[in-house]
């Protein structure tokens, strides 16, 4: 019985995973186009000397357009991640979008309105 068990054992690989498992282009395909447009749009923002009022202008348009800002920092509103404001209190990273207010300061708190200016 062991000698089946052992040539069991030995026939065994570490993976059956080709490179291919880790790309799904479909799926990639199906997440750009839902976030292309918004993401277009925040082009806007790019070269703009006044970043408060381009963010207002840009809110008052499309608000729905600063829900991808968390992908330009790679934290997906899916992972609920929290963080500490201006204020010292704590609260999910989406929450930032609910407002322009929210939005200017999670573009200045990480750095993206320095990205955006600098184009």
């Amino acid at each position: 019985m062991e000698n089946r068990f052992e040539s069991f054992m030995s026939q065994l690989i570490e993976t059956n995973a080709s490179l291919d498992f880790f790309v799904d282009f479909d799926k990639i395909a199906e997440n750009v186009n839902a976030v292309s447009m918004r993401l277009n749009q925040l082009n806007y923002l790019i070269g703009q000397e006044d970043m408060d009022a381009a963010v207002r202008s840009l809110w008052s348009e499309n608000p729905k357009v600063f829900s991808v800002l968390d992908i330009l920092i790679a934290v997906r509103s899916s992972d609920r991640k929290k963080a500490i404001d201006r204020h010292g209190n704590i609260r999910l990273i989406e929450d930032f979008f609910n407002s322009p207010e929210g939005v200017i300061e999670y573009i200045e708190d990480t750095g993206l309105k320095l990205v955006f200016r600098n184009q």
